[in-house]
């Protein structure tokens, strides 16, 4: 169980990528907050992840929405920031002015170090192709999030953080 004792946000985790994005850090060892726009889809995921023995807390917030992202970072991120000591974001566009954006925000306002990466489509123009090709070449399939999450990891343990 590679991600034991760590929490993951997956925004559009009531379906599709995110879904499959969330049970498979779950099968990791990951604790899940799963937030979607429905949140009934959010409620049915995060009942699968804790089918899986892990914990799972649904919300919904549209991320479009600053004070629902407050609101969800408030309840989720921080929480999970003190915990573990790293935060990962993932988002299927760029990553400028999204959620990781705002969650870098948050912590820098709170004060809070902790190894923290974003994963989405860096600002330059991107590439033209099908989605999957293009999904793994900017890293936002399952093994570049998966990728992504270990590297925050060896960042936190070569910083020798003695958060969780």
């Amino acid at each position: 169980m590679k991600l034991k004792g760590k929490v993951a946000l997956i925004t559009g985790g009531g379906k599709g990528m995110g879904r499959a994005i969330g049970l498979a850090f779950a099968t990791e060892g990951a604790d899940i907050v799963v937030n979607d726009l429905d949140y009934s889809n959010a409620e049915k995921v995060a009942d699968e992840i804790q089918s899986l023995g892990r914990q799972a807390l649904a919300n919904g917030a549209d991320v479009s929405d600053s004070q629902a992202v407050d609101s969800m970072i408030k309840q989720a991120v921080i929480r999970a920031a003190l915990e573990t000591g790293a935060i990962i974001t993932a988002e299927e566009h760029t990553i400028i002015g999204g959620l990781g954006g705002a969650v870098a925000e948050v912590l820098a306002d709170a004060g809070i170090g902790v190894s923290f990466k974003r994963i989405g489509f860096p600002d330059v123009y991107s590439d033209i192709g099908p989605p999957r090709e293009l999904l793994s070449r900017y890293g936002l399939d399952t093994d570049g999030i998966i990728g992504g999450v270990r590297e925050v990891l060896q960042k936190k343990a070569s910083r020798g953080s003695r958060l969780a």
